[in-house]
């Protein structure tokens, strides 16, 4: 099976059902005020009731250090499958998503590879968060210098930390994001073996607004690299 494909920063009932129809397993609804992509409780509803009328499709919540009481009345009123925590949340308070909001949990870890500890980093951050959360998901910093050279270094030291290169993956399941297109998908597919691959301005025309044709050539990246790296192309 190829990595799922997880269209992040959806804003309209009608790119979400888009992005199902085209091959999407996963949309994201962004609840953090700052981001331009944020999406209101009332257009959110609509989203997810029109996912659920697909009877396909997951549908994940994300969050950056949201208020625990906030987080909850989200929670209550769109019922998400997923709750992603982006920010700098502890392990505690992924833990009591799942335990009082009943939310599983994919918690974002930022991957700084300009750091001279970041593997030792990411080890203890990889083994802490697997304890409270379904799954991790590996972004780029606000603050890396720019998207290629991120992207590179990222995928010399990540590998070798989650297992990749000897073909044991880490128990948890995680999703690889961090400035993603169609053309540079396959460059993380040969080296890392994702559960899925996020994406959100690889996939627009405009911040929020997803382009049909990117988001079939992105889908249709991912399923090429998997065929190769199978050896079925």
């Amino acid at each position: 099976m190829p990595p799922q494909v997880k269209i992040c920063g959806v804003t309209s009932v009608h790119d979400a059902i888009t992005a199902i129809k085209c091959g999407a397993s996963y949309v994201g609804l962004i609840f953090v005020p700052s981001s331009k992509r944020a999406v209101t409780l009332a257009v959110a509803s609509e989203i997810v009731a029109a996912v659920r009328a697909l009877k396909r499709g997951e549908v994940v919540a994300v969050f950056q250090n949201a208020d625990f009481e906030r987080m909850r009345d989200v929670v209550t009123a769109i019922q998400p499958d997923f709750v992603q925590c982006h920010g700098s949340e502890s392990p505690q308070y992924c833990h009591n998503i799942l335990s009082h909001l009943g939310c599983a949990v994919i918690k974002a870890i930022e991957v700084d590879p300009y750091r001279k500890d970041e593997s030792e980093r990411l080890e203890e951050a990889i083994a802490t968060y697997s304890q409270s959360c379904r799954m991790l998901l590996f972004d780029r910093p606000k603050s890396a210098p720019s998207d290629q050279p991120w992207l590179e270094r990222t995928l010399d030291i990540l590998p070798e930390i989650l297992g990749d290169t000897s073909g044991e993956n880490i128990e948890t399941m995680y999703f690889f994001a961090g400035g993603l297109t169609a053309e540079n998908v396959d460059r993380v597919l040969s080296r890392l073996t994702p559960f899925g691959v996020d994406v959100a301005s690889g996939v627009e025309s405009a911040p929020g607004c997803k382009d049909k044709a990117k988001m079939e050539e992105f889908i249709k990246a991912v399923k090429r690299s998997n065929a190769r790296q199978r050896g079925l192309s």
